[in-house]
């Protein structure tokens, strides 16, 4: 993972966006200028739809929110802003260390290695090219320890079994322990499948990763019974990615599925997708490079990507006895000029309207336990947590056409959405999902439909909530007495999907209480919660 960025490693990575990013000056005028374009979402018709429950529900593990962690990009666990800003996300994971870092991380040393003389940089530019990498105040156990404590959170460890080994990987596990830091949830290894250099010089083939992964679950499993552990394995975007000859990629979850998995509690897949299918509008002088026309595509994309996981034979392969964890999403957007290509959307709310959708589909399967956003803080690339400029010495916010200044470790697009599916869910213990008597479904190209709400309710012994979101550019009432025999309390956030969330106040929040009916703004999420 680029550090600065938090851009993913993937095959073809060649440079990155921070020279175009260092020294650029910030300015607050910059979000104000997008809040009333093509903004009039207001006038639009409204809709009347009622509510109901599917018939069959399903149960909700308490650690289903996650979020990927690296310590890199804050100089504290315990800087008050920072804890302020994930206790309002309400995770109760956080995969630690998050991202391709965990393939090269030396825990006692507290960062990345110190000899990196046999690693090939060049798959790796911005962890091996920073200064910061040297700077480690926030990465050695005891602080971590410090920073689950303040934001009571428990880890997900990711073992570095590419640069380490097994018995380097149990001390860590050992120490964290005895420190009184929870060993529940570990995962062996990170994106090994990729045919990088340094993957191919440990794994020339799939089963040479399965082999040492049950190895390594056994011996984990021996000292540390009560643990969960996952295997990874690719989904279906690596596998249309990659060259379809390469049987490395082609037959990993069939060697994983074979050799590793009976050993493993769980098998855990990244899912992240490109936004290349919408045009590009570089004509366009002002940032997003999106019109409203595109509108309908961005926001097919977490169906599109989700139907096909699920269509992915080896997706399907992994039984019902066993537990899927996401243990990375989001959408991939080229951070790399040199391969023609910029951001077209990244930091819009239609950012954080993909996410908090395609966390929603996720509840779909009821073999999926545990879902990582990536990542917890970072530039508005992937931040749920918009990072602190001077820690990180860029922009957090990325804006090609004009600088923009962020708050530090304010709540981005896709935190601003995140935040009300981990307040719904927080405690709950099963989840049913909502239907509507009417759902317009939106078509876009190749006449892929998407269903314009969305809606899961969750139930604990105490208390019920409810979260809807309306991907139309319609205001929706709905009516929602049979699913809520009481008054409501609801919180809503909305904004154009063009919105640059860059600092509070760029999108509206409002709150309330409601009776039978509820009215869903355009492009909204709304929570619904009442005692039972």
């Amino acid at each position: 993972m680029n550090i600065w960025s938090n851009s993913k490693s993937k095959l073809k990575l060649k440079g990155l966006i921070l020279t175009i990013l260092i020294g650029v000056s910030a300015c607050a005028s910059g979000a104000k200028s997008q809040l009333n374009y093509d903004r009039d979402l207001s006038q639009s018709s409204s809709l009347v739809t009622s509510a109901s429950l599917a018939e069959s529900s399903r149960s909700l593990s308490p650690d289903f929110i996650c979020y990927n962690t690296n310590p890199l990009l804050f100089d504290s666990w315990t800087e008050p802003a920072l804890v302020k800003a994930v206790k309002q996300l309400k995770p109760r994971v956080l995969r630690f260390p998050g991202g391709t870092i965990a393939d090269f991380w030396d825990w006692q040393r507290g960062g990345i290695l110190a000899d990196l003389s046999n690693i090939n940089a060049r798959q790796y530019p911005g962890i091996f090219r920073s200064p910061r990498v040297r700077q480690y105040t926030a990465s050695k156990l005891e602080e971590v320890k410090a920073g689950l404590t303040a934001t009571q959170t428990k880890p997900l460890w990711v073992l570095n079994i590419l640069t380490s080994d097994l018995s380097s990987q149990l001390a860590m596990l050992r120490k964290a322990r005895d420190l009184g830091i929870n060993v529940d949830y570990i995962q062996i290894g990170n994106e090994a499948y990729f045919g990088l250099p340094d993957n191919l010089r440990l794994f020339p083939t799939s089963d040479d990763y399965a082999k040492l992964a049950r190895e390594w679950t056994k011996a984990v499993k021996k000292e540390f019974p009560k643990a969960k552990v996952a295997v990874i394995g690719p989904s279906h975007n690596y596998l249309d990615r990659g060259n379809r000859r390469d049987t490395r990629i082609q037959f990993w979850n069939d060697s994983v599925l074979a050799t590793a998995l009976p050993e493993s509690d769980a098998i855990a897949f990244h899912l992240y997708y490109d936004t290349n299918i919408i045009p590009n509008r570089r004509s366009e002088t002002t940032y997003p490079f999106f019109t409203q026309e595109d509108v309908p595509i961005i926001l097919s994309l977490p169906f599109f990507n989700w139907q096909k996981t699920k269509a992915n034979s080896q997706f399907q392969a992994v039984s019902n006895s066993k537990e899927i964890w996401i243990t990375e999403y989001n959408i991939m957007e080229s951070l790399e000029p040199m391969e023609g290509s910029s951001p077209k959307l990244i930091g819009t709310w239609s950012h954080g309207l993909q996410n908090i959708t395609l966390s929603l589909l996720f509840l779909e399967d009821s073999r999926i336990n545990l879902i990582c956003n990536h990542v917890l803080v970072g530039t508005s690339q992937f931040g749920a947590i918009l990072a602190d400029e001077k820690q990180i010495g860029i922009n957090s916010f990325i804006n090609p056409s004009q600088p923009m200044k962020a708050d530090p470790f304010g709540l981005s697009a896709s935190g601003s959405a995140l935040r009300l599916l981990g307040e719904v869910i927080e405690n709950m213990t099963e989840a049913r999902k909502i239907n509507f008597s009417t759902n317009p479904m939106v078509t876009v190209k190749n006449q892929f439909k998407y269903p314009s709400l969305q809606g899961w309710l969750f139930n604990n012994s105490l208390e019920r909530r409810a979260i809807i979101i309306n991907l139309s550019s319609e205001v929706v009432e709905v009516n929602i007495d049979s699913v809520f025999d009481k008054s409501v309390d609801y919180e809503q956030v909305s904004g154009h999907p063009r919105d640059l969330v860059a600092k509070p106040g760029i999108l509206k929040e409002s709150k309330g209480t409601a009776s039978k009916q509820i009215q869903l703004p355009a492009y909204s999420v709304t929570k619904l919660s009442s005692l039972r």
